[in-house]
């Protein structure tokens, strides 16, 4: 969840996102094992919360500071929701998440009708919260590598991602 691939979107919400993933990853480095996945992202939300009530009164000044904070606090409020994921659900729970599922946060208030940049989201989805694969004992003896189940999303340099199993 931490992971820094940048969300395919305008350059204020990509820096507003990777401001909040270096809060989450060098407070999860910090206090991994006081603290839950959860409770760090709700712990970075107050502090973004707290520096945009500390810049309303520059707001005026500053108009770009404020978008970029606007974001930060939207990215902290989609990162508090997406840990909750993390966490045991029951059945009913997985099945209302899954119905709500869209692959762009509703958090950031972004209206996208493109299906070539939606696919991007549901591929920044894929990346960005695919669980890692951890290698069975007897494979590792072997010298042999694990198959992945799910598809392994590689996203190149000009922003298309390709598909494939490793």
């Amino acid at each position: 969840m931490f992971y820094a691939s940048s969300p395919p979107c305008g350059t204020l919400v990509i820096v507003a996102h990777d401001h909040v993933v270096n809060l989450l990853r060098l407070r999860w480095l910090k206090f991994r094992e006081q603290e839950s996945v959860p409770g760090i992202c709700r712990q970075v939300q107050a502090q973004v919360e707290q520096h945009w009530q500390d810049s309303q009164r520059k707001a005026a000044e500053n108009w770009l500071m404020h978008e970029i904070l606007s974001y930060q606090r939207k990215w902290a409020a989609f990162f508090v929701r997406a840990s909750q994921k993390m966490e045991p659900m029951t059945e009913a729970e997985i099945e209302d998440a899954a119905a709500k599922h869209c692959p762009v946060p509703y958090e950031l208030e972004l209206k996208v009708e493109d299906p070539l940049l939606l696919r991007r989201w549901e591929m920044w989805h894929r990346v960005k919260f695919q669980r890692p694969v951890r290698p069975s004992a007897d494979n590792l003896k072997d010298g042999g590598q694990d198959i992945v189940d799910e598809p392994t999303v590689i996203v190149t340099t000009w922003g298309d991602a390709i598909e494939r199993n490793i």
